[in-house]
Formats: structure tokens, C-alpha cells, sequence
């Protein structure tokens, strides 16, 4: 039973605590006031109580460990939905647990079967089939960690559908602002040019006016003449 506490002590180690410190100790459902987690969590368990029924010898197999270590996760997706930040943080430890567990074997009960070849023909038989469960376990972790991405990935593919969507409804607004302003301009241009060639007209019609009065008329002239003679 070595490997299992090894198993439990890397699952508490400070190496994991940013997923794993909801499972350190008993879920206090009072001071959570959660009134229902007792009515559907039945048989509850954390990782300090697994550790000391390992201290207390209360395991006779790897796999009743591994049980109780299940039991965990198993508690937590059956009270919070799915998504949830505990749910998450589970499912994360979970993946840690099941890759650690794959990597032992069941140790067998001493003194149960006398036969050494049947002992070692039940040993082996059992080895097998906790190393496809254990296999399994795995698999079934990384899929529901991996349905957990699809999940995450679909959630931010609709909010940049909706930014997407937001950006293109600033763009029409943005090209209606830029036509409105190109015609206002237009027609500043067109009253710019109208005010040219009003000051030009009013221009040459002043110098006109002024030749006028320093060059008299040769009838004037002609009469004060005759006026003199």
C-alpha cells in the first residue's frame, strides 16, 4: 500500500492546492448552508479522512483506496452542475489521481488462496483487469476534460460571433457617418467655390467703377470747352 500513500500525498501537495483545496478536508455543508448536500450525497469523503484510514490500516487493497479516492470526484459531479468551478477543479485532480493509480497494481490479501499457482493466476487475472479499469478511469477523465474545453472553446466562439457582430454593426454606422461627412463637404466645397466667384465678381466690378471715375466722359469735356470760350 506504499504507492497509495504516495498517491495521496502528491494529491496533497502544494502542487496541486489551486484545484485540489475543496478536497482537503470534510465538506461542511452548515456553514455553506447547503441544507441538501446530505440528501443527495449519501456517503461523503475527502482526501484527509483517506489519508488517515491509510495511517489507520483500513484499506486491504489498492482498489478499496482507490474507491474511496473516486468516491471524491464522484460526490462533487453528482451535486454541482456540470461547468462549475468545482466540477473543473475535480475533474483536473481527478486526471492526476487516475494517471498516478494506472502506474500501480492491485497488492494481494495475504493469506486468503493457499495455492501459489491459483494465488498467482487470481493475482494476475485481477492485475488486468484494474489495469483496464485503471485505463479506463484515464480515458474517461481526459474525455471529460477534453468536453470541458469543446465546451470553453464553443462559449468563446459565440461571444466573438457576437463581438464580430457588434463590430460589424459599428462599421455600417461608421460608413454612414463617413458618407453623411463626405456630402457635407461637398457642399462646402460647392458654397466655397459659389463665394469665389462672388468676391471675384464684386472685385472687378469695383475696379470697373473706379476707371470710371478717373477717366471722365469726352461729352463733359468737350462741353466745359465751349463754356470757356
Amino acid at each position: 500500500m506504499d504507492a497509495c500513500k504516495n498517491i495521496i500525498e502528491v494529491m496533497l501537495n502544494k502542487k496541486h492546492s489551486a484545484y485540489a483545496w475543496p478536497f482537503y478536508k470534510p465538506f461542511d455543508a452548515e456553514i455553506l448552508d447547503l441544507t441538501d448536500y446530505h440528501d443527495k450525497i449519501k456517503k461523503p469523503m475527502d482526501l484527509g479522512t483517506i489519508q488517515l484510514k491509510m495511517t489507520d490500516g483500513h484499506y486491504s487493497s489498492v482498489l478499496e483506496f482507490a474507491s474511496d479516492v473516486r468516491l471524491v470526484f464522484t460526490n462533487c459531479y453528482k451535486y454541482y452542475h456540470p461547468g462549475t468551478d468545482f466540477v473543473g477543479m475535480a475533474q483536473k485532480l481527478q486526471h492526476v489521481f487516475e494517471v498516478l493509480f494506472a502506474e500501480i497494481r492491485d497488492e494481494p490479501v495475504p493469506n486468503v488462496v493457499h495455492d501459489t499457482h491459483t494465488q498467482d493466476n487470481m493475482h494476475d487475472g485481477e492485475s488486468d483487469l484494474h489495469d483496464y479499469y485503471a485505463k479506463i478511469k484515464v480515458l474517461e477523465s481526459k474525455l471529460d476534460m477534453t468536453f470541458s474545453k469543446i465546451n470553453t472553446l464553443m462559449e468563446n466562439k459565440r461571444k466573438l460571433k457576437a463581438i464580430k457582430r457588434s463590430i460589424d454593426e459599428q462599421k455600417l454606422v461608421l460608413k454612414k457617418e463617413i458618407s453623411d461627412l463626405k456630402a457635407d463637404l461637398k457642399r462646402l466645397q460647392a458654397v466655397s467655390k459659389a463665394n469665389k466667384k462672388e468676391r471675384r465678381r464684386r472685385q472687378l466690378l469695383s475696379t470697373l467703377l473706379g476707371q470710371m471715375d478717373l477717366n471722365p466722359s469726352e461729352d463733359s469735356s468737350s462741353s466745359f470747352e465751349g463754356d470757356v470760350v
